[in-house]
Formats: C-alpha cells, sequence, structure tokens
C-alpha cells in the first residue's frame, strides 16, 4: 500500500500494511469487516480450496477437506457439502435437483446482466455455489 500523503518521503515501492499498523488507523468494526471482506475474496477466488461457511451468520473461510470430496467442516461446527451448500449428507446425492437447470439459471442471469447491467442474480449464484464451480459447470454445458 502506497501513503496517501503527499509529503511522505518513503520508497516508491508499494508494500503491503501489517494487520497490526491497520488496526491502529482504523476502527474494531472496520477492521473485522477487512478481515471478513479478504476471507470471503480467497473464498470467492479459490473456490476449488475454499468456501465460506454455509451457516447464516458464519463469516469463517472453511478449507475444502483433501481425503473427503466436497466436505466442508467450519471451526464453528457446522458440516456441509461444498457443492450444494447444504448439511452434510455423506454420499448421498446433493441437494441440487437439477445442475442442468441451476447452469440455465447462472447463463440466463449472465445473459441479463449484459443487456441491463444488473447482476444481482449472478452475484447470489455465485455467491451460493462458489464463482469457480458455478463457471466450471456453465462451461460443461456449453451447447
Amino acid at each position: 500500500m502506497i501513503c496517501p500523503h503527499a509529503d511522505c518521503q518513503a520508497p516508491d515501492t508499494a508494500t503491503a500494511i501489517s494487520d497490526s499498523e491497520l488496526a491502529k488507523l482504523v476502527s474494531n468494526e472496520q477492521m473485522t469487516r477487512i478481515r471478513r471482506l479478504r476471507n470471503q475474496r480467497r473464498a470467492e477466488t479459490d473456490s476449488t480450496n475454499f468456501a465460506m461457511c454455509a451457516r447464516t451468520g458464519c463469516d469463517l473461510v472453511v478449507k475444502n477437506d483433501t481425503q473427503v470430496d466436497r466436505l466442508c467442516v467450519c471451526e464453528c461446527g457446522f458440516t456441509f457439502c461444498r457443492m450444494c451448500r447444504c448439511t452434510w449428507h455423506g454420499v448421498n446425492r446433493c441437494a441440487i435437483k437439477d445442475v442442468r437447470e441451476l447452469v440455465e439459471k447462472y447463463r440466463q442471469a449472465c445473459m441479463d446482466e449484459a443487456e441491463d447491467g444488473s447482476s444481482k442474480e449472478r452475484k447470489y449464484l455465485e455467491q451460493r455455489h462458489g464463482k469457480a464451480f458455478m463457471r466450471q459447470y456453465r462451461r460443461g454445458f456449453e451447447p
């Protein structure tokens, strides 16, 4: 992060500010929000390895279990399926009844966004099922 102060004599190279330094500059509420947004970004950009906890109100990032496909276990104690975001159902099929229908909804939301600039439905689907997951399935079902 580059110093915004005009009289700053720090070198021009951009350096990251530590969390402890940042905590001195912002309120506790802002620091909590910053951590939550960082975690959310990590989960959205790397949804094959991370997911946001599916429990309402929990903002923790969960590392996907490498031993059991789709299993996510959050620190809050909630265990869920990364694919359908429902409580863990083991080897039983996911609650997503029709993946094609879900992908079609996502495709339509992307087209609607291109037409009118509204991305609420696309963002909701990406948040609910994971951006990488939705894009991967969309590519798999391209006509």
